[in-house]
């Protein structure tokens, strides 16, 4: 099962990407280039590119006893081995004997989170 991002981080990297790269193709137009009027235009297609990937690969993703988190960290971990999961300031911490997971609970998607947290009951915490 996938766990997508919450909407309305997804939206905000969508209409910010939009909103960039018109900037960047207003100041084009109007044709007053400096040398930096081309990071709007990079900041925009980053924006619209994260928000393709975040889209497409969502926050988590549990299947065959393991959980992945797509984000820049790229951590696993196996269900079995959780140990311990302990909800401090909105994140979930799933801890291993050997793994230290963070799961920003913020992030994700409304919906995904009575499915995550039946599944991290079966687990003690602290």
């Amino acid at each position: 099962m996938t766990i997508f991002y919450a909407l309305r981080g997804m939206r905000y990297l969508l209409w910010s990407g939009i909103a960039y790269i018109m900037m960047s193709i207003l100041i084009f137009l109007v044709g007053d280039l400096s040398s930096f009027d081309w990071i709007w235009f990079v900041l925009g297609i980053i924006h619209l590119l994260l928000y393709f990937y975040q889209k497409h690969k969502g926050y988590l993703t549990i299947k065959d006893g393991l959980i992945k988190k797509h984000d820049f960290t790229f951590e696993k971990m196996q269900v079995s081995d959780i140990k311990t999961v302990k909800y401090f300031a909105g994140d979930y911490v799933l801890k291993s004997q050997k793994k230290k997971m963070t799961i920003n609970k913020e992030l994700l998607d409304e919906d995904a989170i009575m499915y995550f947290e039946q599944l991290l009951k079966k687990y003690p915490t602290q």
